[in-house]
Protein backbone atom coordinates (compact mmCIF):
# COMPACT_ATOMS: atom_id res chain seq x y z
CA UNK A 1 0.00 0.00 0.00
CA UNK A 2 2.71 2.47 0.92
CA UNK A 3 4.69 1.64 -2.21
CA UNK A 4 1.65 2.30 -4.39
CA UNK A 5 1.02 5.62 -2.61
CA UNK A 6 4.68 6.63 -3.00
CA UNK A 7 4.52 5.85 -6.70
CA UNK A 8 1.60 8.31 -6.92
CA UNK A 9 3.81 11.00 -5.32
CA UNK A 10 2.32 10.74 -1.85
CA UNK A 11 4.84 10.99 1.00
CA UNK A 12 6.32 7.81 2.42
CA UNK A 13 5.78 8.09 6.21
CA UNK A 14 8.29 6.50 8.58
CA UNK A 15 7.73 6.51 12.32
CA UNK A 16 9.12 5.07 15.53
CA UNK A 17 12.42 3.19 15.34
CA UNK A 18 12.18 3.21 11.53
CA UNK A 19 12.90 6.92 11.32
CA UNK A 20 16.05 6.61 13.44
CA UNK A 21 17.47 3.84 11.25
CA UNK A 22 17.76 1.48 14.23
CA UNK A 23 15.03 -0.92 13.11
CA UNK A 24 16.53 -3.69 10.98
CA UNK A 25 14.55 -6.50 9.42
CA UNK A 26 15.10 -9.51 7.24
CA UNK A 27 12.95 -9.06 4.14
CA UNK A 28 12.07 -12.28 2.31
CA UNK A 29 10.35 -12.86 -1.00
CA UNK A 30 6.96 -14.52 -0.62
CA UNK A 31 8.00 -17.39 -2.93
CA UNK A 32 10.98 -18.17 -0.68
CA UNK A 33 8.74 -18.26 2.40
CA UNK A 34 6.19 -20.49 0.64
CA UNK A 35 8.98 -22.86 -0.44
CA UNK A 36 10.31 -23.01 3.13
CA UNK A 37 6.83 -23.82 4.51
CA UNK A 38 6.48 -26.58 1.90
CA UNK A 39 9.82 -28.12 2.89
CA UNK A 40 8.96 -27.98 6.60
CA UNK A 41 5.50 -29.44 5.98
CA UNK A 42 6.76 -32.38 3.92
CA UNK A 43 10.19 -33.04 5.42
CA UNK A 44 10.14 -31.45 8.86
CA UNK A 45 10.13 -33.36 12.13
CA UNK A 46 7.18 -33.22 14.53
CA UNK A 47 7.73 -30.87 17.52
CA UNK A 48 10.82 -29.37 15.89
CA UNK A 49 11.25 -25.58 15.67
CA UNK A 50 12.24 -23.96 12.37
CA UNK A 51 13.38 -20.40 11.71
CA UNK A 52 12.55 -19.00 8.30
CA UNK A 53 14.74 -15.98 7.86
CA UNK A 54 17.85 -14.48 6.38
CA UNK A 55 21.04 -13.01 7.72
CA UNK A 56 20.70 -10.27 5.09
CA UNK A 57 19.08 -7.48 7.10
CA UNK A 58 18.29 -3.92 6.08
CA UNK A 59 16.99 -0.92 7.94
CA UNK A 60 13.54 0.43 7.17
CA UNK A 61 15.27 3.64 6.12
CA UNK A 62 17.38 1.75 3.57
CA UNK A 63 14.28 0.05 2.19
CA UNK A 64 12.42 3.37 1.94
CA UNK A 65 15.37 4.85 0.05
CA UNK A 66 15.37 1.89 -2.34
CA UNK A 67 11.64 2.35 -3.00
CA UNK A 68 12.16 6.04 -3.72
CA UNK A 69 15.03 5.37 -6.10
CA UNK A 70 12.99 2.67 -7.90
CA UNK A 71 10.37 5.34 -8.66
CA UNK A 72 13.02 7.98 -9.38
CA UNK A 73 12.00 10.06 -6.37
CA UNK A 74 14.30 12.07 -4.13
CA UNK A 75 14.33 10.27 -0.74
CA UNK A 76 14.94 13.59 1.04
CA UNK A 77 11.63 14.89 -0.31
CA UNK A 78 9.54 11.69 -0.45
CA UNK A 79 10.31 10.27 3.02
CA UNK A 80 8.40 11.99 5.81
CA UNK A 81 9.30 11.34 9.44
CA UNK A 82 6.22 11.10 11.62
CA UNK A 83 5.84 10.77 15.36
CA UNK A 84 3.78 7.80 16.46
CA UNK A 85 1.25 8.36 19.23
CA UNK A 86 1.47 6.02 22.21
Amino acid sequence: MRVRRTHRYHPLPLGGWARTGRAHYSYLHVDDVARAYDVILHRGAVEEVYNIGSEDEHSVMELAGDVCRAFELDPAKAIVHVRLCA
